[in-house]
């Protein structure tokens, strides 16, 4: 660290203290060129009740610089980085940076049961045909987008010799599966959801199992810097 930034940092911490605050936080940007983005901005004693104050001087430009020089990075984590956190504690002498990411878990799972029996459809005409009994479908949903695989497994069948079977091969059994999906508004949207079908093809039924995709923010210690 050179001198300049040792200074610029004595200098907010004397401002901090003098704001009656023990520590600040200031924000790191992931998708923006500027990594500091917050102008003068900071959080006082950002753990528990914080508030919003504001430095005498703007450090965007400096800090942006030093952040540069010493190619500091926030992928340090995984691709679902959102951001990140400068603390900073002036009576250590003492910063920490943060990296925030995203941390998508299974919610709770349910189960939608739709039955077409005689709808006389296709798909199950076919599949019977051939001797299918039952499989199972996953689908994914997330980031504005979402699909049904096409490889069904599970199988059971009256040969008893298939490991898989390739679902676009029975007409409308996706337009099925898709119509059911809806009943869950947004289902591939943001964090999205995640789950399976149980295609029953004796009973004409099909089971969906529903998980909405949880999400939380994270956050981990990537720099421990001495000024």
């Amino acid at each position: 660290m050179n001198d300049k930034v040792r200074k610029i940092f004595e200098l907010m911490g004397i401002a901090i203290k003098k704001a009656g605050c023990d520590s600040a936080m200031i924000d790191l940007e992931n998708y923006s060129r500027s990594v500091f983005d917050s102008g003068r901005e900071y959080y006082c004693n950002p753990i528990g009740n914080h508030s919003i104050k504001r430095l005498p001087f703007d450090v965007t430009n400096i800090l942006n610089e030093w952040w540069e020089e010493n190619d500091y990075s926030l992928e340090m984590l995984d691709d679902n980085v959102i951001g990140g956190e400068l603390h900073l504690f002036p009576d250590e002498r003492k910063i920490i940076i943060k990296g925030n990411y995203t941390v998508y878990e299974n919610g709770d799972e349910q189960e939608f049961e739709r039955s077409f029996q005689g709808k006389n459809e296709p798909a199950f005409a076919k599949l019977k045909s051939e001797g299918i009994q039952s499989f199972d479908v996953d689908f994914h949903g997330g980031g504005d987008s979402g699909y049904i695989q096409d490889n069904g497994f599970n199988v059971e069948s009256t040969s008893g010799n298939l490991s898989n079977i390739d679902t676009n091969q029975y007409s409308g059994l996706d337009d099925l599966m898709y119509d059911m999906l809806s009943t869950f508004g947004g289902w591939e949207i943001d964090g999205g959801s995640q789950g399976s079908f149980h295609v029953d093809v004796e009973n004409e039924e099909i089971t969906l199992t529903f998980s909405w995709n949880e999400e939380r923010v994270e956050s981990e210690e990537l720099y421990t810097i001495n000024y």
